[in-house]
């Protein structure tokens, strides 16, 4: 009874929200001296930023980045200025439940410089926008605009009131090439509609900007938590890959940690330690150059599906990373190479959207400790050991 009151209170609030966005839905500005010739927006979380950082490399390499400007939100920040240093950045709230709150936030942001002067091209990068994002791009001024229009499989239905329309937009791929996810071929589609050359598909793969070489050294990183707790990594798993690791190829293990995080993994570290795993300790890694530098020197990169997982993908480090049906497919699996490997197993209740109906995410939980054994083995040079 609980549940299904939940469910009518959340649907009741989602409907409530379609009056205020349609009253609140800004009419078009057409700049007369934009900003920057370009607005990129991409306003979302650290992983769906990863998976764009091909396609803004390509942006800004297009561009110039003295011509651009990225709409960007606080937690893809710090990654954003990592990668695009000479680019001028705009951060935005990207995510709002209740758009009275919308409102506040957009009249804060009438006085910044991209939300006053406006861009010429504006391109939009978010794919799957919810109302509060339609608003941020449609009170940016602009001469013309590209982007996707709403999802077949939409995962709010509040998003089928979107008023918003591009100049010049496409509907959604419906499946994605061998080796790519969803979100990967939106990015490609959006490309083939500015003017000018057409992007190849190589250059909407997320990769790093370059960076020194460094030597792998003997542990392996493990990144366990993911964005909703379903889908951290279960500590028996890790525990188990850790033993195995230790007695099979002398590796140890360094569990990444952010500074939010430092409490909690160090009593995760001593639970390990208490299952067996011999060498297991917190590394702490302060700000995104210190994270991208911990990816690039682990032998291998164990992660849930998260922000780290699609960082590891772009510097095509050696990675297992757990994935689960809640939107399999859609922003992952994906690889640049062979030395990515994405573990799933899968049930009928795929596409749950993290509604889970068991009491524990099991086609994440339900993994064999052998297959991420034998996937370990492979990506280090050696035999399947089960």
């Amino acid at each position: 009874m609980a549940g299904t009151l939940q469910r009518c209170l959340r649907t009741a609030g989602a409907w409530a929200n379609v009056p205020l966005y349609h009253a609140m839905f800004p009419r078009r500005r057409i700049p007369e001296r934009p900003l920057r010739r370009v607005g990129i927006f991409k306003a979302d979380g650290l992983g769906d930023f990863v998976l764009a950082v091909g396609a803004i490399h390509t942006l800004v390499d297009r561009y110039g980045p003295e011509h651009c400007v990225l709409i960007t939100s606080p937690i893809a920040e710090a990654l954003a200025r990592h990668e695009f240093p000479g680019v001028e950045l705009a951060v935005v709230t990207p995510f709002s439940g209740r758009l009275w709150r919308s409102w506040s936030i957009l009249r804060r942001l009438r006085g910044s410089p991209v939300f006053q002067q406006g861009v010429d091209e504006l391109i939009s990068l978010r794919h799957h926008r919810y109302l509060h994002q339609d608003l941020l791009l449609a009170s940016i001024p602009h001469r013309r605009s590209y982007g996707l229009q709403h999802p077949p499989n939409a995962f709010d239905k509040e998003w089928t009131a979107s008023r918003l329309r591009f100049d010049r937009q496409r509907d959604w791929p419906r499946e994605a090439r061998p080796g790519w996810c969803l979100d990967l071929e939106c990015h490609h589609a959006v490309m083939s509609l500015l003017p000018g050359p057409a992007a190849t598909p190589e250059q909407c793969v997320p990769r790093l900007a370059p960076r020194p070489s460094v030597p792998r050294e003997s542990w392996v990183a493990v990144a366990p938590y993911g964005s909703h707790a379903l889908k951290d990594i279960p500590l028996p798993m890790i525990a188990d890959l850790g033993r195995h690791l230790a007695s099979r190829h002398h590796l140890g293990m360094r569990l990444l940690s952010a500074p939010s995080q430092f409490s909690r993994l160090s009593g995760d570290a001593a639970t390990l330690r208490q299952l067996g795993v011999p060498e297991v300790e917190v590394m702490l890694t302060q700000d995104m150059p210190a994270l991208i530098n911990a990816i690039d020197r682990a032998r291998l990169l164990f992660s849930t599906d998260t922000g780290t997982a699609h960082l590891g993908g772009a510097a095509d480090a050696p990675m297992i990373a757990l994935i689960g049906g809640a939107h399999h497919g859609i922003f992952a699996p994906w690889r640049r190479s062979s030395r990515q490997r994405w573990l799933d197993w899968k049930l009928p209740c795929y596409g749950c959207n993290w509604q889970c109906i068991h009491p524990r995410a099991l086609c994440i939980t339900d993994i064999p400790h052998a297959l991420v054994r034998q996937t370990a083995d492979e990506l280090l040079g050696l035999p399947a050991h089960l």
